[in-house]
């Protein structure tokens, strides 16, 4: 199904154009400024509506009336007849679009009608071989109905994932470091070692508590041995007083006697008295010597046996035990130093099986997304897609001639159409050759596609547009 006639009002640059195709190809030709993009963005507003229509005028958002309406004109119209149907779009200044669809059998249709009867018009053939090659692997992606967004994501997800793990894993790798020598297979118990030190001093202390009490004893025999010394000596000089005192009171008798025989009554009963207390002070005494004695000789006998059992005594060896924890903390050092490095070995080894799963998953991922594009259905044999571009016999898009590129550009065209079966190409017209025009009239001619170029220079069968106008 071809277009039949365009008419058009007050559009940019259009003053009043009718355009009635004859043949497959559409040749709008003129000089720049004189209303032959305009003729053309006004089908494409028509038939796509504005958001094509800001596409294809390279605008961000919908164009407004000044960009629309013909200075001058209040009111900017396009008609377009095709295989009896007939699309009218209308925009007056400060009123929205107004589009009327009417079908063969006269009723009013909408444009989601006009959507399925022209399909995803591809305005511009050549537009895919200018593109980046990111946008036309997505309008062949599109064309064939995948959608690699979720897989993308997937993969793109797993591979920053991995690219972290890898990098943890390094890090990790690179703290393990080289394995401890001389490291036990297990740590010593020095909290045993502390206690049994603990216990060894509490010994000694108790062996010089034992020794010390030795020493006592033996000071309390020498005491209780200076204190009987100190009883004889003082019976001693008792002894020795009480003789004194007896020559004394002797010589005194004898002399009393001859003085006063009255008195010697009373001196014999004083000295008796005397002698008396003396004698039970020296029984006194030799009893309190026999206590003492007896007492310094059972000291001597518990301080024999005392000084006997001290010198039995042994000192555990502190020194060595201490020895001993220094060489049980060294050993542990290193069993701590090997578990801790083993412990980073196993942290990078671990990282290292999750990066290899992860890997494994984005071979998963690219199985699919092979499958997916693999099974997917072309417009021509030979068309493919890479991670970045698009493919034509397995060879990249710039690397192919560009006449197998107008080719494939045709049959995207080709295949992204409707039952209104129509490509416009734009600028691009006026870089083709004459052989590649004709091949690229001949390619869409054989698909089916009424063509609409725009060309500078008119050709045969032309429609010349001047001011707005047709000129012939």
């Amino acid at each position: 199904m071809n277009i039949q006639k365009a008419t058009i009002r007050g559009f940019m640059g259009i003053e009043l154009v009718e355009i009635t195709p004859d043949g497959a190809v559409v040749q709008l030709a003129g000089k720049n400024g004189q209303g032959k993009t305009s003729a053309m963005l006004a089908v494409i507003g028509a038939l796509g509506g504005k958001k094509e229509l800001a596409k294809a005028m390279g605008l961000s958002k919908d164009p407004g009336d000044e960009e629309i309406i013909k200075r001058g004109e209040q009111m900017a119209e396009v008609v377009v007849e095709f295989g009896g149907w007939v699309v009218t779009w209308t925009r007056e200044r400060g009123k929205s679009d107004k589009v009327e669809i009417r079908g063969t059998d006269g009723g009013a249709h909408g444009r989601k009608k006009l959507g399925e009867l022209i399909g995803a018009i591809a305005f511009d053939p050549l537009a895919i071989d200018s593109m980046s090659p990111g946008d036309r692997r997505a309008t062949l992606l599109e064309m064939a109905g995948i959608d690699l967004e979720e897989i993308d994501g997937r993969r793109d997800a797993t591979y920053q994932h991995r690219r972290d793990v890898n990098r943890d894993h390094k890090a990790a790798a690179a703290r393990v470091g080289e394995p401890v020598k001389g490291a036990p297979k297990k740590a010593v118990d020095a909290l045993a070692l502390e206690e049994k030190l603990e216990d060894a001093r509490g010994l000694c202390v108790r062996n010089d508590d034992q020794r010390r009490a030795a020493d006592m004893l033996d000071e309390q025999v020498d005491i209780a041995q200076e204190r009987a010394r100190n009883v004889a000596n003082e019976i001693s000089r008792i002894a020795a007083a009480d003789e004194r005192a007896d020559e004394v009171h002797l010589g005194e008798l004898e002399n009393m006697k001859r003085r006063h025989a009255a008195e010697v009554e009373s001196l014999r009963s004083r000295y008796k008295e005397d002698s008396d207390l003396r004698s039970a002070a020296i029984d006194e005494a030799n009893a309190s010597l026999g206590r003492l004695g007896k007492d310094a000789e059972e000291r001597a006998v518990s301080a024999k046996a005392a000084t006997r059992a001290a010198g039995k005594l042994v000192d555990p060896p502190l020194n060595s035990i201490k020895m001993e924890i220094e060489s049980a903390r060294a050993t542990n050092k290193l069993h701590r130093l090997a578990r801790e490095r083993n412990a980073r070995f196993i942290e990078a080894r671990n990282l290292e099986a999750r990066s290899l799963g992860l890997t494994a998953e984005l071979e998963e991922i690219d199985a699919e997304k092979a499958a997916l594009l693999a099974g997917a259905e072309m417009p021509i044999e030979g068309l493919g897609v890479s991670d970045d571009d698009v493919t034509i016999d397995d060879h990249l898009w710039a690397t192919t001639n560009f006449s197998r590129r107008l080719e494939i550009c045709v049959a995207i065209s080709a295949a992204l159409a409707g039952e209104l079966a129509i490509a416009f190409v734009r600028s691009g017209g006026n870089d083709l050759d004459a052989e590649h025009y004709a091949a690229l009239c001949g390619e869409c001619e054989r698909r089916g596609l009424h063509l609409w170029i725009e060309r500078n220079e008119p050709g045969e069968g032309a429609i010349v547009i001047e001011q707005g106008l047709v000129a012939s």
